[in-house]
């Protein structure tokens, strides 16, 4: 991912120390036109973008607008969007930089010696939105999604990118998203969906952010299906910036990585569960029966005062046995009679439900004559959870060398599927060690020129550094507008590993 486009005679006008940059906003109302505020009544504007705490880019902004010289104009007051844009010289060209909603604060008026005539309005992109709301909803009741691809725009239904964001109420045509197809047989989705498309990104090395006439965008996947244009990075000379600092980036340094998870697996189709409950009676040769009488005294099994449950379990070929927390392909009540062993043909399944949960059986039997039942039992498809499943990496000249740093990693988007001739879960370890041995360096840069068009996650290169060009990506950036003083661009950017 790059820089924003710009358009050439923009392109030249933010280099020209003498055009000066300016903000516009553009207020949707009820009808979902779009009115602008003109830039003299833009009197301070914030801007900020950077990596949150689960992974994903956000971005905020802080704007004073001066009523005096524009009255607010008439805005949609739920869900409705500002469009924020830069510009600089007299090009009448403009960079349509962020789409954004009012925050909890909205809008506020500033009154200085009597006058009311500064409104200051507090604003969240999607995404901010997203993560903030997103706590505010019980998310206790998990979805459960079985063969299910990382990310696919052909097909959503069947997509882990497109169902999270369903539960955000992000409908697919207000996505882009590269498309990636590595499967999970099994997910439960039990955070907020900032957490989980934020986990998904983490699993697919992907960016996750707003975009502006998308409010999701998933991009950037080193897994993504198809031909892979190489990325253009951004070149950004050293004389641009007014001040430079360089330091070691310690805190994305690692030398041994450590991934553990729980890790859900499918099984052939097995049984699943067999009736044992007592009273229990045994002949000569030991062998089990379960007496069940016509007028005596019922068993649970055949009451129906209460539901009884046939919970699953299965057998890994090591003779490990699991809770099963999904199955299918399992025996309908005929094929349960039908391999049923009794001394008669008294019992029969009254009623069976495999549906309402994934992990267990409703079963009822009916006793029609005396019976000596010797097996009951369920054969299905079965997929269980190896809690704590691992896969380590690291490297040892590293290790010699500055001692041991290890990153604990986890998560639940991990898959089995082969991505570059190996499991995923291994690729994505070995890959995060390569990126994550190496000594890097964190450079923080500010500027007076118009750079309002990088992005986090772009690519950049840095040059006249030790006079070898520096490959980089942008991790925050701060654009800071004062109607007074001008513009200014921080930006801090982390140097890349070779080949990254």
């Amino acid at each position: 991912m790059g820089f924003f486009e710009l358009d050439p005679s923009l392109e030249a006008a933010i280099l020209d120390p003498e055009k000066v940059v300016k903000v516009r906003l553009e207020l949707e109302d009820e009808t979902g036109a779009f009115t602008p505020i003109q830039e003299d009544a833009i009197i301070d504007a914030v801007f900020t973008s950077g990596f949150d705490s689960s992974g994903g880019i956000v971005s905020r902004g802080h704007v004073i607008i001066d009523e005096s010289i524009q009255p607010l104009p008439p805005f949609k007051e739920t869900e409705g969007r500002i469009k924020v844009l830069f510009t600089a010289g007299e090009t009448g060209r403009y960079l349509h930089r962020f789409t954004m909603y009012t925050d909890p604060k909205g809008f506020m008026r500033i009154t200085e010696g009597g006058r009311t005539d500064k409104v200051e309005v507090f604003l969240e992109d999607f995404p901010g939105r997203l993560k903030r709301t997103g706590g505010f909803k019980d998310w206790s009741e998990a979805e459960v999604l079985t063969d299910i691809k990382f990310a696919d725009k052909e097909d959503t239904g069947n997509s882990l990118l497109y169902r999270i964001a369903a539960k955000g109420d992000v409908a697919p045509d207000e996505i882009d998203s590269c498309t990636v197809l590595l499967t999970l047989p099994y997910i439960r989705l039990t955070k907020d969906p900032w957490e989980e498309l934020c986990e998904l990104a983490k699993a697919s090395f992907a960016l996750v952010e707003g975009g502006t006439d998308k409010k999701i965008i998933f991009s950037a996947s080193p897994y993504l299906t198809g031909a892979i244009e190489p990325e253009e990075a951004e070149p950004l000379d050293l004389e641009l910036f007014y001040k430079v600092e360089i330091e070691d980036a310690l805190d994305v340094f690692n030398n041994d990585v450590r991934l553990r998870w729980n890790k859900p697996e499918r099984l052939e189709i097995q049984i699943l569960w067999r009736y044992d409950d007592p009273p229990i009676f045994y002949d000569v040769d030991l062998k089990k029966s379960y007496p069940f009488k016509f007028l005596g005294e019922k068993r649970e099994i055949e009451s129906g005062d209460l539901p009884y449950y046939a919970p699953y379990t299965a057998r890994l070929p090591d003779g490990t046995e699991l809770r099963v927390v999904f199955a299918d392909m399992l025996d309908p009540a005929f094929d349960i009679e039908l391999g049923m062993e009794a001394d008669a043909d008294g019992l029969t399944v009254e009623a069976l439900d495999t549906t309402t949960y994934p992990e267990k059986a409703i079963i009822k039997l009916a006793c029609s004559e005396d019976t000596e039942l010797y097996e009951l039992s369920i054969y299905g498809r079965p997929i269980v959870v190896k809690a704590n499943y691992s896969c380590y990496r690291r490297d040892t000249e590293s290790i010699d060398d500055y001692g041991l740093y290890v990153l604990n990693a986890t998560g639940k988007y991990f898959s089995d599927a082969e991505i570059f001739g190996l499991p995923h879960y291994q690729e994505w370890t070995e890959r995060t060690l390569l990126l994550r041995k190496q000594r890097r360096r964190r450079i923080r840069l500010s500027s007076e020129y118009g750079l309002f068009h990088a992005r986090v996650g772009a690519k950049a290169t840095i040059t006249n550094i030790e006079d070898v060009g520096i490959s980089c990506s942008v991790e925050h950036l701060k654009f800071t507008y004062r109607k007074e003083n001008g513009f200014t661009a921080s930006l801090r950017i982390l140097e890349e590993v070779p080949g990254e």
